[in-house]
């Protein structure tokens, strides 16, 4: 997976996340002070949700794939974009952001969202969870999608204590 950004969205202050579409921009969540100006919309975004073209793991090194162009097709009509949220610049520029085209789905990096709004490893503080669910809401209410409505998460380690409890009960 490669990940990338949208110019528009990049600076909307959100990370976009598209599978496989190169990029010689780097990717970073945009820390940005107050005083600097974000994003005005002039136009939608124009990039193409695209997959890569290229033999890698995503494609088992291209191993059992006959038709290559009809692929590539399906995979690109397949993209799904997701914008991952992470800045507390987002709570001036969610307008802007869901104005920006071809986002599937909208997530929030809690931990840098947290630190963004000034309590660096407290995700779970009541005003990060309050400001999330506020974005969440708006979102939402604009006919979005979070990923929360689609997904659910869950760790690695507890999904290893709870099969091995299932393992050694009788």
């Amino acid at each position: 997976m490669v990940v990338t950004s949208c110019p528009a969205a990049r600076n909307a202050g959100i990370r976009q996340e598209c599978i496989g579409v190169p990029s010689s921009q780097p990717v970073h969540a945009p820390q940005s002070p107050a005083s600097q100006p974000f994003f005005t919309p002039r136009q939608p975004c124009s990039r193409k949700k695209v997959r890569r073209h290229g033999a890698n793991r995503g494609t088992d090194y291209n191993a059992g794939i006959a038709d290559k162009a009809a692929y590539y097709r399906e995979a690109n009509e397949r993209m799904l974009v997701c914008a991952l949220m992470e800045d507390v610049a987002v709570l001036d520029n969610l307008d802007a952001i869901l104005a920006v085209q071809g986002i599937d789905l909208y997530s929030i990096g809690p931990n840098d969202f947290a630190q963004s709004l000034g309590y660096p490893g407290q995700p779970d503080h009541s005003e990060v969870v309050k400001t999330m669910q506020e974005i969440t809401r708006r979102i939402r209410q604009a006919g979005r999608t979070m990923q929360l409505d689609v997904m659910q998460g869950a760790w690695v380690s507890d999904m290893l204590l709870d099969a091995g409890r299932r393992i050694l009960s009788p």
